[in-house]
């Protein structure tokens, strides 16, 4: 659909408001956020300069016949068949001073013997908008994201919706982001940030809970000597109880090798008030950043901490037929954070978008030629990652993930690699009482492999393996998880794709117990032009 933007001005409007009225934040930050967000779409659907919209609606019907509906232990399992009707829309917009982009489902599940207990709908939405508010100085960005989550990474997992189980909740999580930055080649250039998050699960055992993240950056460019300032300061507050406080202050010099490596040096301090004692120490460190060429870059930080060693490494490097990253880091987090950088695992549009970056400037039609690609060739739209754990205190987490694709004329492959430890600062929160409280000091480690091949340019032969474990660092807890899957997909038209599969998952445990499934699962999808 294609068209004058003027005409869907009034309904996006009302869509907007009717949305986010069902967020269950404070009335005063409800306000604010629906004002500011729904203000940004009002200044999107009426601007003068606006260049183009692209609104594309879809619907899916997936019906899945499994052995283990719930992921019970084998004694108790129960056999299901499961209808999916999912709804769904994309949205694209870029205006001279707006754009909106992301996605809403909305999955219909319908089960034919458990339905009495497991009927449900399961929304997934993603949407990002951004308003310039003053040319070039000024922005807001604001985001919604809704997924399905996981209280903790020892009970059953399953990437299907079509599995029940208890272990699953909806986290939902509402952002506001002004912020003024520099433009332009300055030997000066600045960012300061202040992110709002509302979080909030429909699990009895996760709180509401509001974070301020505010961030700024003042920086000389090194030609060849700079240096740079930085601030951070990050509040979170959950109910009954008081708001934990993380904040710092460094400066850096830094300094020009030649025009693609960059090396620094930091220094400074730092307060954080975690309730039960609060922590102040002297920080100090080094980095560098190093552009190679302009298809690859290194960025790596190490800092002295009161915590110990933080650390921040990011490695990217794409060729025209292949994508490769290494994320490393190690440092202190809350729960709204995490939910607000990591929403859905490890993202293969992302990846494709990177691949496809000098390819196709265009945006958006860069972004439907990923589209295409992900629905013609069967691919997922996220790889696994390590679980979010719900915590209301200050977590230490250290994490590495390793990303590959290879996007060839009939195969394509994307795999994954993870490691995350996650343990409490003592002396921060309130513990939880059930066990999503006593097993939070953890160590996840897992990967998955996603393989496609185009028999015919209308068939397509996919496979994916994925594998996981679980331990508890303070006492001897494990849980292994494991899947394979093989389906095939047709392209029927350029709208409509056929698709139908098998699956296996395997789990041992000994805390929630063994089990297994095998499931059938055939489906349609269809976009609307």
């Amino acid at each position: 659909i294609t068209g004058k933007r003027e005409r869907i001005s009034a309904v996006r409007v009302r869509v907007c408001m009717a949305t986010v009225r069902r967020v269950s934040v404070p009335p005063r930050a409800l306000r604010m956020f629906r004002q500011a967000f729904c203000g940004g779409l009002v200044a999107l659907a009426t601007s003068a300069h606006a260049e183009q919209w692209r609104f594309q609606p879809s619907i899916m019907v997936e019906e899945t016949l499994t052995n283990n509906v719930n992921l019970d232990p084998n004694a108790t399992r129960q056999g299901d068949l499961v209808s999916q009707l999912t709804p769904g829309f994309t949205v694209r917009e870029t205006g001279a001073h707006t754009s909106l982009s992301g996605f809403v489902t909305l999955p219909i599940l319908l089960y034919v013997r458990t339905g009495s207990q497991n009927n449900t709908v399961e929304p997934n939405v993603n949407l990002l908008g951004n308003w310039e508010v003053v040319d070039k100085v000024f922005f807001v960005d604001s985001s919604i994201n809704v997924n399905q989550q996981y209280l903790t990474p020892f009970g059953p997992r399953s990437d299907s919706l079509a599995n029940a189980t208890n272990n699953r909740y909806t986290a939902q999580t509402y952002q506001l982001s002004p912020f003024i930055k520099s433009s332009g080649d300055r030997d000066y250039s600045y960012l300061l940030r202040d992110n709002n998050i509302w979080t909030k699960g429909n699990a009895s055992a996760v709180a509401n809970a509001y974070t301020n993240d505010l961030s700024g950056t003042f920086e000389r460019n090194p030609n060849p000597l700079g240096w740079a300032v930085d601030i951070d300061r990050s509040a979170t507050k959950f109910p009954d109880q008081s708001r934990q406080l993380l904040e710092l202050a460094r400066a850096r010099p830094l300094y020009a090798v030649d025009p693609q490596l960059v090396v620094s040096a930091s220094g400074g301090y730092e307060h954080n008030d975690l309730l039960v004692e609060s922590k102040d120490n002297i920080i100090y460190g080094l980095g560098f950043r190093w552009r190679p060429t302009e298809l690859s870059h290194v960025d790596a930080n190490w800092e002295h901490r009161f915590f110990g060693a933080s650390y921040n490494l990011v490695f990217e490097n794409r060729t025209p037929l292949s994508v490769w990253s290494l994320v490393a880091s190690r440092n202190i987090t809350t729960y709204p954070q995490q939910l607000a950088s990591l929403p859905g695992g490890v993202d293969v549009a992302a990846a494709l978008n990177q691949l496809y970056l000098s390819r196709v400037p265009d945006a958006t039609a860069r972004q439907a030629l990923i589209n295409s690609i992900i629905l013609d060739r069967g691919l997922p739209s996220f790889l696994s990652s390590g679980v979010t754990i719900y915590s209301q205190q200050v977590t230490l987490q250290e994490s590495l993930v390793a990303t590959a694709g290879l996007l060839g004329a009939r195969n394509s492959v994307f795999f994954s690699a993870y490691r995350l430890s996650q343990e409490p600062i003592s002396g921060s929160g309130n513990p939880l009482p059930d066990i999503v409280g006593s097993l939070q000091n953890t160590t996840q480690t897992g990967g998955n492999v996603v393989w496609s091949h185009n028999l015919t340019p209308l068939l397509t032969l996919t496979g994916s393996l994925d594998a996981s474990r679980t331990v508890d660092n303070t006492q001897p807890i494990a849980t292994k998880q494991g899947s394979v899957r093989a389906g095939l997909s047709s392209t029927v038209s350029a709208e409509t794709t056929l698709y139908g599969g098998i699956r296996y998952q395997i789990s041992r445990s000994n805390v929630n117990g063994d089990y297994d499934e095998i499931a059938v699962i055939v489906g349609i999808n269809h976009r609307f032009h």
